[in-house]
């Protein structure tokens, strides 16, 4: 066990009386129709001296709302993500013509000492079919923390939108067979209340999403690239839902 995470769960004990703290690489608590997941999925960036606990801080029998924290110290290359502690939510995979709206709020604070990457995001992905490999990737930053900065195949943002009173730019770049758009906040915003769907419609229609793509996963979560000292994250609000339509009235043909 690394040191850090000793410490980072004595320093976090008194507020998390609802769950034990979860510093596995694939640990998870459910939580209503949501699941809290620390998610070490690129820990092999780290050279060995790091590490991250994830716990839950509200209620583990009322999912009107999730709160939960981070903390966490990595090592390796910076813009390597050594994890991603997010939310998932509980939902069947519906066509992007079917979808009516992606509503959400979210409150957190950040704390670092220094020389922390890291970002502040909701990750949505799509696919052709329910149960099929994920082939857009649709992400909304709220925080670019020290070096993060999204894919980027024309090296500039290609467009801009406001949602929720934010200002956001979007990137476009490819990660292997998967097409990726990240609309980045153009400033830090640890506040948002939104449509996640207004991102998807903004897409440009020539490599956006078509709408018989099936949304499978919305998360909200912080990735972790780099701490050369203890940082944490904490969701003090989280809610999100998927609302459908009866018929498809998506912003493309079907």
């Amino acid at each position: 066990m690394k040191l850090f995470l000793a410490a980072a769960i004595a320093a976090v004990a008194t507020s998390s009386a609802t769950a034990e703290e979860m510093c596995g690489d694939w640990d998870k608590v459910d939580v209503g129709n949501y699941t809290l997941y620390n998610n070490l999925w690129g820990k092999d960036n780290d050279p060995g001296t790091g590490g991250q606990c994830t716990g839950l801080d509200s209620p583990i029998d009322d999912p009107s709302n999730i709160a939960w924290h981070t903390n966490y110290r990595w090592g390796g290359i910076t813009w390597n993500v050594k994890g991603y502690p997010n939310v998932g939510l509980h939902f069947d995979p519906v066509e992007l013509a079917n979808v009516d709206s992606i509503p959400t709020t979210v409150n957190y604070t950040y704390e670092y000492d220094e020389a922390v990457t890291a970002n502040m995001a909701y990750d949505l992905f799509t696919s052709s079919k329910p149960d099929g490999e994920f082939e857009y990737e649709i992400m909304v930053w709220l925080a670019a923390i020290g070096t993060a900065w999204p894919l980027s195949q024309e090296g500039k943002n290609i467009q801009n939108i406001t949602v929720g009173g934010v200002d956001f730019m979007l990137n476009h770049g490819i990660n292997g067979n998967m097409t990726v758009f990240s609309w980045v906040a153009t400033k830090l915003t640890t506040t948002f209340s939104g449509d996640l769907m207004e991102f998807i419609q903004a897409l440009p229609t020539a490599i956006a999403p078509g709408a018989k793509q099936f949304l499978t996963k919305v998360q909200c979560g912080t990735e972790t690239y780099h701490a050369t000292k203890n940082a944490s994250m904490a969701v003090t609000t989280y809610k999100v839902d998927v609302n459908t339509l009866m018929q498809g009235s998506y912003g493309f043909e079907k």
